[in-house]
């Protein structure tokens, strides 16, 4: 739903301001899921590794 929401209001320069503050929210709760271990994290090396092995 962010996505679609963020696309559409995009499109519109005058809303800039509220994007970056829904970016902002979006980017502390996924801070916070990190530093409560809410999330797995995955390695760079191996999301590239396993990319370049689709690829393939």
């Amino acid at each position: 739903m962010l996505n679609i929401y963020l696309k559409v209001k995009s499109l519109d320069a005058e809303n800039q301001a509220e994007i970056d503050t829904i970016w902002a929210e979006e980017a502390e709760k996924r801070f916070q899921a990190v530093e409560h271990g809410e999330v797995n994290l995955i390695p760079g090396e191996q999301v590239l590794r396993e990319l370049r092995s689709r690829s393939k």
